[in-house]
């Protein structure tokens, strides 16, 4: 789903709003991961650098045991941050 205002001009856009994305999958390191958070806002300044809101999970079977593996992506597109954790704190 969409939010969006766009204005300004060809040579000085301006995105104000959000995109939310509903559901989907990603692979990240071979693994299938779904989305379960997925935000984009754009604040409408002359610098078009959106805001990043991005969560995404995975079921991963070992040896050890079954975990669950969440990947998040915050911050910006100029200045993301990215964050792997799991289940069991001895695999973070």
């Amino acid at each position: 789903a969409a939010d969006l205002r766009i204005g300004g001009s060809d040579l000085d856009p301006r995105i104000k709003g959000e995109v939310e994305l509903l559901d989907g999958e990603v692979t990240i390191f071979d693994r299938r991961f779904e989305i379960t958070l997925g935000r984009v806002g754009f604040a409408g300044g002359a610098k078009v650098n959106p805001t990043l809101e991005f969560s995404a999970n995975a079921d991963v079977s070992t040896p050890e045991g079954e975990f669950n593996i969440v990947a998040e992506v915050a911050g910006t597109l100029d200045d993301p941050r990215v964050k792997l954790s799991a289940d069991d704190s001895s695999l973070s």
